[in-house]
């Protein structure tokens, strides 16, 4: 028996056990490192829920919801307990009037006090009134919106970037596809022209542009294997796999934009949300600045008890303590802090001015882009439909004029002008459904 069949004989059996005893292998990418992707909508949502930066982004975002909470913190009472103890060295000297001691007219120099003295007890604070904390929890509120916007931005960015590399994978696969069959081609006709060479039918311009032929082509194949592994590489970092992951595309581009749809919706540009965002906190940012000039108003509270002793003993009996409390309010209003504040508040207005108009700015190029894209989109449909006609009918004379050249019809000359006129026409044919793709990924994207 052939060796080449007894090995398969021993492999495909076990191949075909392997395939069906274990068939949840082949849905887990992370055992065998190999991942099947069906569709570009396949892809992007695996991109969403495994991009390594999305999940930065995300953390982000959770950040600052708990800066929120931080901010929100200063609404409630703050509640304190102490203990403390003091030892007196020398104790304060009053001077009394002497009729307190039977010494009319005269003053007497006294002592009061006790040489330790020791209070516990609980303090509580509370701001009544402080619009600086409420700006700073509208602050805090407005960055929370701010880190929203920009991860959906980056999400609408990551499905733009994976939809990119996805189609630019399929469609290279594809150009290596027909340029296989080209070589193919260019070699059975660099082996017909040295034999005709050999035969001294033709020189050796003839058989020199054969073999340019021949070359050029394999210099294509190169290229496109080139911008396949790096589409799968780029792929691969954003769908965050491992390096030595494998892709498998089990879906193909199509061959002519029929599959795609002729007008599509799009929804707005997720960077102009962000623009949005940012424009409203300057607002608040200007409202702040302004609270320098508002009255703050805060309330303490003090339950407590005391002990005075002349020796450095501690009691713990109900008797050696004396309660001391107190309630006390502070109101603060500014005066006159100089000119900072106020050019502060200037400053935040500029800038808010500046954000306006960079906003109308952007929503007017926003808008110009989003018709240019659809345009081109447009555009690139009937371009593909006319490439890819233009290239069968180029394949059709290429074919023809090989029979005609077999047949003596026409010179090798001539063949190798038709043979340059389809690759060019291929070459035309893939390019523009590359860009038809690259619109295309932008447009779903957005959707």
């Amino acid at each position: 028996m052939d060796p080449v069949m007894k090995v398969k004989n021993h492999i495909l059996p076990l191949l075909f056990f392997c395939f069906y005893a274990f068939p949840t292998l082949a849905q887990q990418p992370d055992s065998l490192h190999q991942l099947k992707l069906q569709s570009v909508q396949v892809a992007i949502e695996f991109a969403l829920e495994n991009n390594p930066d999305l999940d930065v982004y995300n953390l982000n975002y959770q950040k600052a919801r708990k800066e929120v909470s931080i901010s929100k913190s200063s609404r409630y009472p703050t509640v304190s307990g102490t203990f403390t103890g003091q030892y007196n060295r020398d104790l304060p000297t009053s001077v009394l009037p002497g009729e307190i001691f039977g010494q009319p007219g005269q003053t007497i120099e006294t002592q009061f006090g006790q040489e330790y003295n020791f209070n516990t007890g609980v303090t509580i604070s509370k701001n009544i009134l402080d619009w600086q904390s409420r700006m700073k929890t509208k602050i805090a509120e407005a960055q929370v919106m701010i880190t929203e916007a920009e991860t959906d931005l980056y999400r609408q960015h990551l499905s733009e970037q994976v939809a990119f590399y996805y189609y630019t994978a399929i469609i290279t696969q594809k150009a290596i596809q027909i340029s296989e069959k080209d070589r193919s081609i260019a070699d059975s006709l660099l082996f017909l022209t040295r034999q005709n060479f050999e035969k001294g039918m033709v020189d050796r311009s003839a058989l020199n542009h054969a073999k340019i032929n021949v070359n050029n082509i394999a210099q294509s194949i190169s290229e496109s294997t080139s911008m396949y592994d790096q589409a799968v590489s780029s792929l691969k970092i954003l769908l965050g796999l491992e390096a030595n992951a494998d892709i498998h595309f089990e879906d193909q581009a199509a061959i002519t934009s029929a599959v795609l749809p002729d007008s599509p919706q799009i929804e707005a540009d997720k960077e102009l949300d962000l623009f949005i965002q940012q424009t409203d906190q300057t607002l608040v940012n200007v409202r702040l600045q302004k609270t320098a000039y508002l009255p703050k108003l805060s309330l303490t509270s003090y339950w407590g008890q005391q002990q005075f002793r002349d020796d450095f003993g501690l009691s713990f009996s109900d008797s050696d303590w004396n309660p001391y409390s107190y309630i006390g309010f502070s109101l603060s209003v500014p005066i006159f802090n100089g000119f900072a504040k106020r050019n502060q508040v200037n400053v935040a207005k500029i800038e808010r001015s500046i954000a306006q108009q960079n906003l109308q700015q952007v929503q007017i190029q926003s808008e110009i882009q989003d018709q240019l894209l659809l345009s081109n989109y447009r555009n690139s449909l009937s371009q593909v439909e006319s490439a890819y006609d233009t290239y069968q009918l180029w394949d059709q004379n290429r074919t023809l004029a090989l029979q005609k050249y077999e047949k003596g019809l026409i010179s090798l000359a001539d063949y190798f002008k038709t043979f340059e006129d389809y690759l060019k026409a291929e070459n035309n044919y893939l390019n523009t459904l590359s860009s038809m793709y690259s619109y295309y990924s932008t447009i779903i994207s957005r959707q």
